[in-house]
């Protein structure tokens, strides 16, 4: 994306690598299409969450980022049960996100017995996209995960400020994966909200929430 390293000559001014790079990018949209079971992506307006969700709840839930994780994990959970999953799932995140409100989101999860069960919540780690001191440490997937991020927020931002939308190729090719993405609304906030503070109530109730 950056046109650095063995991509440096992208940065070309005539386009002359372009039919590479596109040739290149739909290799990799199509090794995504090829091994992933499942895609999930959600964009939110920071405006937006900032107008929905109460300062006291933005100041524990941290920033739209990790409204969207939390959103994500339960997401992950519907799929599950739809598809008749029956374990907890395991996620990964990024590591150098806002871990501690990640962790405290899906702390939540697990200190209600219902939303654990429902949206199947299981281990929660961090990683790194690449580690070159630490093989192990390396989830080249989550690559996959910033093309799909990418793609959605300009495919979002596209939609709203041109008159005339059309889908960016990599997105065209990445859409014939089973997906959840979706723009979120005022209702869907406001939903999530409300549902947020009665599983956060009952994390607090049973003396859990102050521990996280």
């Amino acid at each position: 994306a950056h046109s650095t390293g063995p991509f440096s000559k992208w940065k070309s001014n005539d386009k002359r690598s372009e039919p590479q790079r596109r040739e290149f990018l739909g290799k990799l949209c199509d090794a995504l299409v090829q091994f992933s079971i499942h895609s999930f992506g959600f964009v939110v307006s920071k405006n937006l969450y900032e107008a929905c969700v109460p300062e006291f709840m933005r100041e524990e839930m941290g920033s739209a980022y990790t409204f969207l994780a939390r959103w994500c994990l339960a997401s992950i959970g519907v799929w599950g049960a739809d598809v008749r999953h029956a374990q907890p799932i395991n996620v990964i995140f990024e590591r150098g996100q806002p871990q501690n409100r990640i962790r405290m989101q899906h702390n939540i999860l697990l200190a209600n017995e219902r939303a654990r069960k429902e949206f199947r919540i299981g281990e929660l780690t961090f990683l790194d996209k690449y580690d070159k001191g630490d093989p192990q440490q390396t989830v080249v997937q989550l690559q996959g995960a910033d093309l799909v991020a990418y793609e959605l927020v300009k495919n979002e931002s596209d939609r709203r400020f041109k008159s005339i939308f059309r889908m960016r190729y990599p997105m065209r090719r990445l859409s014939k994966i089973p997906h959840t993405w979706n723009i979120l609304t005022e209702v869907n906030l406001i939903r999530e909200v409300a549902e947020w503070k009665r599983i956060r109530d009952y994390a607090v109730s049973q003396a859990v929430y102050p521990k996280l």
